[in-house]
């Protein structure tokens, strides 16, 4: 037997049903998995379903929305539509608070070395830098520096340590 849910049945029917429930009986964080329009090809009306969560709950609530979102798009799109992609990273870093917004700014970073430019990766590892919480900053450091290494050599990983050192000197 052949599930006949098209993708119009689901955003109509399902994704209210979703909302639903999600508004009148959960207590506590959690992620309704979406594999039904998934499992049908439907990605794009998972993604809404994603969005729609997202703009239900705020942080710390929407955090494993927001990891389950940006994996399943990077993992169905790569660089196909990195434009998107970036635009969702940026909306996530918005909306999370700098404790949690250290996996967000890694994750960004790897995407911009796979799929898009290697400066906007190193500029997006120094933004981290400005945000994060002061004790969670060395391993971007260690991360930043090492990519630096790898994509443009000893001179830019000085510069890195540099713009570092000057920090931690302006803050004291």
């Amino acid at each position: 037997m052949r599930c006949c849910i098209t993708g119009a049945m689901y955003c109509n029917i399902i994704l209210p049903t979703i909302t639903y429930i999600c508004t009148h009986t959960c207590n506590t964080t959690t992620l309704i998995t979406i594999s039904l329009p998934q499992e049908h090809k439907h990605w794009e009306d998972s993604f809404r379903v994603y969005e729609r969560g997202i703009s239900l709950f705020k942080y710390p609530h929407v955090e494993d929305i927001w990891a389950a979102y940006l994996k399943q798009f990077v993992e169905r799109y790569g660089g196909t539509k990195l434009e998107r992609a970036r635009d969702l990273y940026e909306q996530a870093l918005s909306m999370a608070p700098p404790a949690k917004a250290v996996p967000l700014f890694l994750q960004y970073a790897a995407l911009e070395e796979a799929h898009g430019l290697a400066r906007h990766a190193m500029e997006i590892y120094a933004r981290a830098l400005g945000v994060v919480p002061k004790d969670q900053r060395l391993g971007i450091v260690d991360v930043y520096a090492a990519r630096a290494s790898d994509f443009f050599g000893v001179a830019k990983v000085s510069r890195v340590h540099s713009r570092v050192l000057g920090r931690v000197c302006m803050q004291h």
